[in-house]
């Protein structure tokens, strides 16, 4: 969502040029600029900013509408989330093992009922290996966005009944979660990153800025403050906290914890300094900072579906990476220009929400029947024989070389244990579903000259 024309800041979408640009940085060479990932955060406050000070504005004048705060946010968020995850879902069909696909499917039906943060909590980490090919993994912060916006507006409209209440007791939860943030952080990183309720300070610095430039009585109503030698001070040492959260901040850091302050601090002094600000006015305000903050939203969709696309098929190179961050942008502009700005500015209809939400559980329905048939394995069937016993292979015989399991195992400890008969062999297949899927054809091939061992699978015991 954003506020209307005639106040519109240029530098706001600047900075979310310093929020994209270090992200995509990050996804795209994460040794190059480690602390990328903070861009997120930057997200965070900035929307905790815009969308606090639209519905105070609203409430000032008598035309607060929950109804009508939703009704934007389906236009604002739906549009590019259902292009985006449409394509994903294709290129998932045509390039993903059932393995992977289940698991996009999963995470097609979370990430578009916004809980994608919970269901990552019981699998792999952020920053582990295992989250490269998980193409709709970044949905996670729409998702704490979105919860967000489910209990701030009744929140809003209830403090403003006493406006002198509403900035102290917006201070007081946006300090109760930082608290709550830094007590888990340090025994529970996981749980910190993804949780709602470690997250919400962030979107709530936002909202205590646009609640004390919209309040009466509010902290920063004096003479200095409002000064431009003030300003000029807020915007400098705002940019100066984020350079020093990129180069400092990297996914060894327990976060966010403390270090979330860095990139947090920043934006909100940034934001707080406003437009005249020498920093907001030459950096934030450059043509091609403001052509990019345009583009934001799409190009964080985009861009690693792409990226985990090249490494879900082991073609991530850093040449195709490249191309990949390119196609990105190229695409969130043409998602920006075709598909995000002309439904933003129809007229809200009825029809227009509905075809947009109806969109959106269809692809949840679509993503949850993909988790349910395992990945929709018939699509390789035709390819890899997947319903062919690997033990009716010609001169494919029952060993591997491992000693067996015990008499009492109810269970074999390796699915498959299958070696060419007719010499030793030279060549070995080892892993677990994902090799399962290319062992038919790769074991089909051995032969005297070029014999193969089968050791994996999936069984049981997850082995």
């Amino acid at each position: 969502m954003r506020p209307d024309a005639a106040t519109h800041r240029r530098d706001i979408d600047g900075l979310r040029a310093l929020a994209i640009g270090p992200v995509l940085l990050f996804h795209l060479f994460p040794s190059l600029l480690p602390g990328g990932f903070i861009g997120v955060d930057i997200f965070f406050v900035i929307s905790g900013y815009l969308i606090s000070g639209i519905l105070l504005r609203q409430l000032q004048v008598g035309q607060f509408s929950i109804r009508t705060f939703y009704a934007q946010r389906i236009k604002r968020i739906f549009p590019a989330l259902s292009v985006v995850v449409l394509a994903t879902f294709v290129m998932g069909w045509l390039l993903a093992t059932p393995e992977d696909f289940k698991l996009i499917g999963k995470h097609m039906a979370t990430g578009a009922g916004f809980v994608q943060n919970f269901a990552l909590l019981g699998e792999a980490g952020y920053f582990d290996v295992a989250s490269e090919s998980k193409p709709l993994m970044h949905l996670w912060s729409l998702a704490i966005e979105e919860q967000f916006y489910l209990l701030y507006p009744p929140l809003l409209w209830l403090l403003w009944r006493r406006p002198t209440l509403l900035w102290p007791a917006l201070a007081l939860l946006a300090l109760a979660s930082m608290a709550l943030n830094l007590a888990t952080v340090g025994h529970d990183a996981m749980q910190a990153f993804f949780s709602p309720q470690t997250r919400f300070w962030e979107l709530l610095c936002g909202g205590l800025l646009a609640a004390a430039q919209t309040t009466p009585h509010h902290p920063t109503d004096s003479g200095f403050l409002r000064s431009q030698a003030w300003r000029e001070a807020q915007s400098t040492t705002g940019l100066a906290l984020i350079v020093i959260g990129l180069a400092t901040i990297t996914p060894r850091l327990a976060f966010p914890g403390w270090a979330a302050l860095l990139p947090v601090l920043g934006a909100a002094l940034l934001l707080q300094a406003g437009p005249t600000a020498w920093v907001n006015r030459t950096v934030l305000s450059h043509p091609a900072a403001v052509q990019l903050g345009l583009i934001s939203y799409p190009l964080y969709l985009w861009h690693w579906p792409l990226l985990a696309y090249l490494y879900v098929t082991n073609a991530a190179t850093p040449t195709h990476r490249l191309i990949a961050g390119i196609a990105s942008v190229a695409l969130a502009w043409l998602t920006y220009r075709f598909v995000e700005t002309p439904i933003r500015q129809r007229p809200t209809r009825r029809l227009t929400l509905g075809v947009l939400v109806g969109a959106m559980v269809l692809l949840a329905c679509l993503g949850l029947n993909t988790w349910q048939r395992n990945g929709l394995e018939f699509r390789f069937n035709h390819v890899l024989g997947t319903r062919t016993p690997l033990a009716s292979l010609p001169h494919m015989a029952a060993g591997c070389g491992i000693e067996p399991p015990s008499a009492s195992t109810t269970a074999p400890v390796i699915a498959n244990c299958l070696h060419d008969d007719r010499a030793p062999a030279r060549y070995a297949l080892l892993g677990d579903s994902k090799a399962a899927a290319l062992a038919y054809g790769l074991l089909a091939a051995s032969s005297a000259e070029h014999p193969w061992v089968m050791i994996g699978g999936n069984n049981g015991q997850g082995a």
